[in-house]
């Protein structure tokens, strides 16, 4: 396993909306729920486990939208 800088960590992890990097158990829990027979009617989804990371990005769908709707004004 690679160690990050610890700096570089605290900087990662303030931009985190959870506050934190998400766990390898926490990874492995969301592995574990979508193989399991609870997931069964869930098919071709994306399951981020990234403790929100994604909010904000230019991917996330709020942001994505708000920029659509500047363009169309």
């Amino acid at each position: 396993m690679r160690i990050a800088n610890p700096d570089a960590t605290k900087q990662a992890e303030a931009s985190i909306p959870l506050g934190r990097m998400t766990t390898q158990q926490e990874i492995a829990n969301a592995m574990l729920f979508l193989s399991s027979d609870l997931a069964s009617g869930i098919t071709g989804e994306y399951l981020l486990v990234d403790g929100g990371m994604q909010i904000g990005s230019p991917t996330s769908s709020a942001v994505y939208f708000e920029a659509r709707a500047q363009r169309e004004l």
